[in-house]
């Protein structure tokens, strides 16, 4: 029996040591953060307290248990502010890669910076696990804004190219005069819609 409990208290101890390897792995603060460790902390008194009292195997087997159970909630608290933190980085190199420099790009990338701002002052601040699920929530929006919004530059340009590319081969056929031609007021029509578009592409801020 001596034997038993010894091993049984080497276990708890190793699972004080584990808990507590666990804890201090995170870094990070915030008051949910705090409340986190502050629960493990005294989960790990509680079970250093019966390694240091406790002479019944079966105690001790439970302290184990019950030290192992409050890692895990641990582990699954930080767990949404560890997706949190990821998806910020995550849309910070979405905004980042996109290098463009026209008004409509500085303007969208202006507007989703915005929003990583704050989820940064979130993630910081945070006290409850519904805080982290608003606050990823709104960069979602904001980043799925972000990525709705760019097509339409594209495909503004993607058009502007093909319509370049067709003036090219109309104002050398373009005239009132002779068969097969195009007429001039039509190619002037295209013309100052493909101006007027390439104004938009150039200077517009919203899609």
């Amino acid at each position: 029996k001596g034997a038993d409990i010894s091993g049984v208290k080497a276990t708890l101890k190793s699972e004080i040591t584990t808990a507590g390897n666990v804890k201090d792995a995170v870094t990070a603060s915030n008051p949910y953060i705090t409340s986190l460790k502050s629960t493990m902390n005294s989960a790990i008194a509680t079970a250093q307290n019966v390694y240091d009292t406790s002479s019944s195997a079966a105690e001790v087997g439970s302290a184990v248990t019950t030290l192992q159970s409050a890692e895990s909630a641990f582990n699954t608290g930080m767990s949404p502010y560890n997706t949190f933190v990821t998806y910020i980085g995550t849309v910070t190199t979405g905004r980042d890669a996109e290098t463009r420099t026209a008004p409509f790009f500085t303007t969208i990338k202006a507007t989703l910076t915005s929003s990583i701002d704050l989820s940064i002052a979130a993630k910081d601040t945070i006290s409850v696990a519904s805080g982290i699920t608003a606050a990823q929530s709104a960069l979602q929006t904001a980043y799925t804004q972000f990525t709705t919004d760019k097509p339409a530059y594209d495909n503004l340009n993607t058009q502007i190219t093909s319509t370049t590319s067709r003036l090219t081969t109309v104002n050398t056929r373009k005239g009132d005069t002779r068969f097969l031609m195009f007429p001039t007021a039509t190619v002037q029509i295209l013309t100052d819609a493909n101006t007027t578009a390439q104004a938009s592409r150039d200077n517009a801020t919203t899609a």
